[in-house]
């Protein structure tokens, strides 16, 4: 999920369109769990756990088939700590990752949930003597995790990551990739992916605001070894990037991402979608400008990626419309193995605005794609947000209609999803009234 948060705010949602899409076959009844959530859940990688979080508590629900246990509390940060993320290995144990807000500066903190639910205590992974913040975290099957974190360096702010190597019980020292911006007050945004085998990559760039320098997409990868790279610029010049990157398991990365600009350029530049891709222990190549859309953005329409060993990948962006940040639709854009990406294609109603992409892969080939959207007018009247997900069955290049999950009389935003390794897909999201960015958790399961 990138960070532009305007979503949190929204007041102006209506119901204006026509009544929602029938479920389609082979998908359970939403079920409304006892648990707080905000923006994130996630699944276990078999997706037999569902784990729900506020900012101090982790939920973990189990599901048998379709059905969802009752929630258990699991973990909860300590006073001053605020929970950011949750990973889950093949085997279920968890990296917790916390940001700790305690003079005399900000720290990134992991702890460790072990299959039979001993915690080891939280432990420091960020540098000393200076602070951190706006941590993001990747976990993969093998237990290979990736931490990319903001620094203050002396010269201004800098990205640190850290990574835990198959089989280790801790990370790794951090390292520093690449240099302070321009302007010592501007914090970067920070990406990473993981991937077994120890791989990992990690995308950022210093996007402030329209009173500051536009400044570049930056990326690099890490190999078995648990060193990152060189870095190098993907793209120069925006206000601020969308972006979405995966890794796979032989080492290949992809970047993808939509540059968006302040104030009028914003309205009328025409938005594009680019990525560029690493071959296995290099760096990124050369950028491709995959599609084109219309002027403006969508609030968290940023592209997904999911990516295969030997290639195989799909992309998916919010492709904007119109001027403004409130009109487009999902296009999706797949490769298989040794091939080149296909024309993009709508998956999305265009009378409602997507935003908050999400993609997971199984082993199995079977890739499930989700986005939560809403009619937009002036006023609130209502439940309006959505939660859609299509599921591709494998050996598929197309991905079919997708399916309303959502129960229609209650807000449903923020969804992801995850393919469990019996090619079932198990999809939750945030239930509201109001269309705020909290509330309980919804969940619902595909079945073929």
């Amino acid at each position: 999920m990138t960070r532009r948060l305007a979503l949190l705010a929204l007041t102006a949602l209506t119901v204006a369109g026509s009544a929602p899409a029938a479920r389609a076959a082979g998908w359970s009844d939403p079920s409304q769990l006892d648990t707080t959530a905000t923006f994130a859940q996630s699944f276990s990688p078999d997706a037999g756990t569902l784990y729900s979080r506020d900012f101090s508590r982790l939920w973990a629900t189990p599901r048998t088939g379709a059905s969802f246990g009752a929630p258990t509390k699991i973990f909860e940060a300590v006073p001053s700590e605020s929970l950011f993320y949750v990973g889950s290995d093949e085997h279920n144990a968890l990296t917790i990752l916390t940001l700790r807000r305690h003079k005399p500066y900000n720290r990134v903190r992991i702890s460790l949930r072990a299959p039979d639910g001993t915690l080891t205590p939280s432990r420091t992974i960020s540098g000393k003597g200076r602070s951190a913040s706006q941590p993001a975290l990747a976990v993969a099957p093998d237990g290979t995790a990736v931490a990319g974190w903001n620094w203050h360096d002396p010269a201004g702010w800098r990205v640190q990551v850290a990574i835990r190597r198959p089989g280790q019980a801790t990370f790794d020292a951090p390292q520093f990739v690449g240099d302070p911006g321009r302007d010592p007050k501007i914090r970067p945004w920070v990406d990473v992916a993981a991937a077994n085998g120890g791989h990992a990559v990690v995308a950022w760039h210093f996007g402030g605001g329209y009173q500051h320098p536009s400044e570049s997409l930056n990326a690099a990868t890490a190999n078995a070894d648990g060193t990152f790279g060189a870095p190098i610029v993907l793209d120069q010049g925006a206000g601020f990037y969308e972006t979405g990157l995966a890794v796979a398991a032989d080492g290949r990365a992809i970047v993808a991402w939509q540059p968006t600009y302040y104030l009028a350029r914003g309205d009328t530049e025409l938005a594009v979608l680019k990525l560029a891709e690493a071959a296995p222990g290099a760096s990124f190549g050369a950028t491709t400008q995959l599609t084109r859309g219309g002027p403006g953005f969508l609030d968290q329409g940023n592209p997904v990626v999911s990516l295969q060993p030997g290639g195989a990948a799909v992309i998916a962006w919010g492709e904007p419309m119109a001027a403004g940040h409130t009109n487009g639709v999902v296009e999706v854009f797949s490769r298989p193995t040794a091939g080149d990406f296909g024309p993009g294609y709508a998956l999305s109603d265009g009378a409602r605005s997507p935003s908050g992409l999400t993609l997971s892969a199984g082993a199995d080939g079977t890739v499930a794609l989700g986005w939560a959207d809403s009619h937009f007018a002036s006023g609130y009247h209502g439940p309006n947000w959505e939660s859609h997900v299509s599921v591709r069955a494998p050996g598929r290049q197309q991905f079919p209609q997708a399916a309303r999950v959502t129960d229609p009389a209650h807000n449903g935003l923020w969804p992801v999803a995850a393919v469990a390794v019996d090619g079932s897909v198990a999809a939750a999201w945030v239930v509201n009234d109001d269309g705020s960015g909290g509330g309980s958790t919804g969940a619902a399961v595909f079945q073929r």
